[in-house]
């Protein structure tokens, strides 16, 4: 944790000479963070850090959460939309995942018809040459499930 902190600019020079001249040890950290005088500080930086490392999870979860369902619009659009499967297959493939997987949400009919049509949606557009003015693709990433599908909602209702 020392480290992180260090890196972070919470030390100044003089704590990092000292500490690298004494070698102090992990262990050994304790009784080196006693000679700081400003607890609240270091209290302060560390919850940022945690904030910090809360916040990067959360937008990497929530990429691969956009990737998965868009490979799953993928898959069950190519299903349905090609006459491969028959009308009732969305529900049929909802009741198996939550009666195999018990507890697993996001997985009811109207989610998994829900990622077919954000599939579908935004197809033409991942799927081609990027230009000039295209759309950040991180920022794409960060936005929620919920939320693009408000936003196709909305689009469909201009």
């Amino acid at each position: 944790m020392l480290y992180m902190i260090i890196e972070m600019g919470s030390f100044n020079e003089n704590h990092m000479v000292k500490y690298i001249q004494n070698g102090l040890q992990p262990f050994e950290e304790a009784a080196f963070m006693n000679e700081l005088s400003d607890y609240s500080h270091a209290v302060a930086v560390i919850k940022a850090a945690v904030e910090q490392s809360r916040y990067r999870a959360l937008q990497a979860g929530n990429a691969e959460l956009i990737s998965l369902y868009y490979g799953i619009g993928k898959y069950v659009s190519e299903n349905t939309r090609n006459g491969v499967w028959g009308t009732d297959a969305i529900k049929q493939i909802s009741m198996r995942l939550q009666k195999e997987w018990p507890g697993l949400r996001g997985f009811s009919e109207s989610n998994i018809n829900n990622m077919r049509q954000f599939f579908e949606e935004w197809a033409p557009y991942v799927n081609r040459q990027p230009t000039a003015d295209d759309l950040d693709w991180k920022e794409f990433l960060s936005i929620g499930f919920s939320h693009h599908m408000e936003i196709i909602a909305k689009v469909k209702d201009v």
